[in-house]
């Protein structure tokens, strides 16, 4: 039961992450898109929105352990490219690389909790279905 509850703990813990993550590109979303512009994404208005959709649903799912696989599924489809595309840092200099080798390195972290969620035998104890 200790086990169940630490997970749930940390699971609570994750989808607040995405949760607030994900309503941050709807509630900044101007910035959000600007940035979006800045890295030459095609569509950004409409990634940003996508992408908050994908966060908060993702967030969803590993709060309340609903619909577990979509959730991470969802998560590491948005990391990997994100992680590539916008926190490059290989390919710049100073302050910028380290900035972005940071949120790299952070986004690699979340996809190892990902994984490791992955892992847990579904149903996920204390979740809303199951």
């Amino acid at each position: 039961m200790v086990f169940d509850v630490a997970v749930l703990i940390g699971r609570i813990f994750i989808g607040i992450y995405y949760l607030m993550l994900g309503s941050h590109h709807f509630t900044a979303r101007e910035a959000m898109n600007e940035y979006a512009r800045s890295k030459n994404l095609p569509l950004p208005e409409f990634g940003v929105f996508i992408v908050g959709i994908i966060l908060i649903l993702s967030g969803l799912s590993f709060a309340f352990g609903v619909y577990p696989l979509v959730g991470i599924t969802l998560i590491i489809i948005f990391l990997i490219p994100a992680s590539l595309y916008f926190h490059n840092f290989w390919a710049l200099e100073g302050e910028e690389r380290m900035r972005e080798m940071v949120n790299f390195l952070k986004n690699l972290a979340l996809i190892g909790a990902a994984l490791v969620l992955l892992g847990l035998q579904r149903p996920w104890a204390l979740s809303l279905i199951g």
